[in-house]
């Protein structure tokens, strides 16, 4: 007999389950028998599953249909009854069946990661649901692996991998199962569903905090999707937290965040991965005040970046920066160097050492430029090298008639007194430390502007005592180096028809008779941009003599001795050029390389 029971028929038949009406069956194609029908107990009143029937229980004979699935007669039950186990309290003693399984049969779009679970009517004998007599196949017959369990009235088969997308699976429970008093069930119970598509699932994988990312999206074979960051802040003490893996112990394929994933066939679960962590620790190491201090997790071989010195004092010693030892035997780092973490906590102990020091500062009427630093700590006697200008110092504005010019006070070296006005040390100078010292910038003083520093930085050369000209100039300014490289006049030795030499001529040369790329020297100054400021050319025979007079004789300005070209031609295949070692002035073929010196007029 066969007979279907309607949804609404069967929504008050068990308490803590949905009866479904596909509860079990027999195959009936290819010549067997067709396996005999089920008995299913109700009670009129609500019982809690599983319970022996109370007296007035109703026996129901449940048949099948043409999918294999145990069917009920409708008119048999009512909607206050419940799924009991034995008729009116006196046979405990029946033959298990399936009361209940999910997925529900022949549900479709099954999430990819779900389990299957089967329940009983009865207790049963749960050495006897194995993996023989519990299987779950694919649509191509291949048995699912996975893991039984067994608890109460409940079977458990959980999959060994995510089922696959858009697959049938059919679950079949063997007749040769036994409940608990020892009765088969008798008959081959089949049900199916079908998965559905991908998901990408998160596990912590042993964090003690934090929630795992939920990506709510179902992805069809062929999609791809980034690994999610680490949104919900997972966290796993003495642990770094260093991406993503498919398989628990790490041993998958890894992904880190916001990398690629291609969906297959199957869901994706992916694991946090969690990499040992160390810790960098700040110590004081005898010294007072505020420790910088260094939250982050570093994995091995990971980049620390060493901080810097907050305000740490020790009496009369100076910081010197952080040491792995305390005793200051181990790796010395400053402030910002970067290290890479080992397989062990990192303790930074601050250096303290004894010594003098020596303090560079900008001295009276500096208007621009910094100090040089001498971070050493000189021993009682020891040797100290004076440092230079590297920072470009310039003191107060020439002012007078020269006020609104921009030219000011040159450097000329340091002083142990403030007050003074001439130097006691220049560059490379050498005394011995007894104590601290500060050295004073000391400048030059006066209202006359030679080898003063202009405008751009350079250092002027000449005054013609008004502006006129066009443009309107009166002062000559040299950089204060020379141009990189070696260069030629004029790649063909050709006339240019630049042949001034006058002071003030420099500018046309360079503007009107030196364009293009052959004339070399030109062009590296015409495209010269030096303090800001543009319009560098190449100074004139006469213009060039005066640099090497008020510039390279006295000693200022940082010219080699050697040959400088000059803008002003001799002949077709000569020009001007000037020995800086000497002064004298002569001819140089065009093609020769020579130093280069840029000018510029305002």
């Amino acid at each position: 007999m066969s007979f279907f029971i309607k949804a609404a028929a069967l929504t008050m038949l068990i308490v803590s389950l949905t009866f479904s009406a596909c509860g079990g069956g027999g195959d009936t194609g290819g010549g067997d028998t067709e396996t005999p029908a089920s008995t299913l107990f109700a009670s009129k009143s609500p019982i809690a599953a599983g319970a022996i029937c109370p007296a007035g229980g109703i026996r129901i004979d449940m048949g099948f249909d043409n999918n294999k699935n145990n069917v009920l007669d409708a008119n048999e039950i009512t909607k206050t009854e419940y799924v009991c186990n034995g008729e009116d309290g006196s046979d405990a003693d029946v033959n298990p069946f399936v009361v209940h399984t999910n997925p529900i049969p022949t549900e479709t779009d099954v999430e990819l990661d779900t389990v299957i679970s089967v329940v009983f009517n009865t207790a049963m004998d749960g050495t006897t649901i194995t993996d023989s007599t519990f299987t779950v196949k694919d649509s191509a017959g291949a048995v699912v692996s996975g893991t039984i369990n067994y608890s109460g009235i409940v079977a458990v088969f959980t999959p060994d991998q995510t089922l696959k997308i858009n697959t049938k699976y059919t679950v079949n429970l063997l007749p040769s199962i036994k409940s608990a008093s020892g009765k088969t069930m008798g008959y081959n119970h089949y049900t199916y569903f079908t998965g559905g598509k991908a998901a990408v699932i998160y596990k912590a994988n042993g964090a003690t905090g934090g929630t795992v990312p939920v990506d709510a999206n179902r992805y069809n074979a062929g999609s791809t999707v980034n690994a999610s960051a680490n949104s919900g802040s997972l966290v796993k003490t003495g642990y770094s937290f260093s991406g993503w893996n498919t398989e628990e112990d790490c041993t998958g394929t890894p992904y880190a965040v916001g990398e690629s994933i291609n969906i297959t066939t199957t869901s994706v679960i992916l694991y946090a991965m969690w990499t040992t962590a160390y810790t960098v620790i700040y110590h004081a190491n005898g010294g007072t005040g505020s420790l910088p201090t260094d939250s982050n997790l570093y994995i091995y071989g990971q980049d620390v970046t060493v901080k810097a010195n907050i305000d740490l004092v020790n009496g009369e010693l100076h910081f010197a920066g952080w040491n792995k030892k305390a005793d200051g035997s181990g790796d010395n780092y400053a402030a910002n160097a970067v290290f890479q973490m080992g397989n062990e906590n990192v303790t930074l102990y601050a250096k303290w050492i004894s010594g003098y020091t020596v303090t560079y500062n900008v001295g009276t009427g500096n208007t621009s430029g910094t100090v040089p630093v001498d971070g050493a700590y000189y021993s009682s006697g020891a040797t100290v090298t004076v440092l230079g200008n590297t920072g470009d110092l310039a003191g107060a504005l020439v002012g007078g008639v020269h006020a609104s010019s921009g030219i000011k006070q040159r450097f000329i070296g340091w002083n142990t007194d403030s007050g003074a006005t001439s130097a006691l040390y220049t560059a490379g100078d050498t005394f011995n430390c007894t104590e601290n010292i500060t050295l004073y910038a000391i400048y030059t003083t006066g209202i006359d502007v030679l080898r003063k520093v202009g405008p751009a930085g350079g250092l002027i050369f000449y005054d013609k005592g008004s502006y006129s000209g066009s443009p309107s100039w009166r002062y000559l300014e040299a950089w204060k180096f020379d141009e990189l490289n070696l260069w030629w006049w004029k790649a063909d030795p050709t006339s240019t028809a630049g042949t001034l030499t006058a002071i003030g001529t420099g500018y046309v040369n360079t503007y009107t008779y030196m364009l293009g790329f052959e004339h070399g020297a030109a062009e590296v100054v015409r495209n010269a941009t030096h303090g800001v400021y543009s319009g560098w050319f190449l100074p004139s025979k006469d213009e060039l003599n005066l640099m090497y007079t008020n510039l390279k004789v006295p000693g200022v300005g940082d010219f080699g001795d050697s040959y400088y070209w000059s803008s002003s031609q001799s002949t077709d295949n000569s020009a001007w050029l000037q020995y800086f070692l000497n002064g004298n002035q002569g001819l140089g073929g065009k093609r020769d390389l020579r130093r280069v010196r840029a000018v510029r007029a305002f």
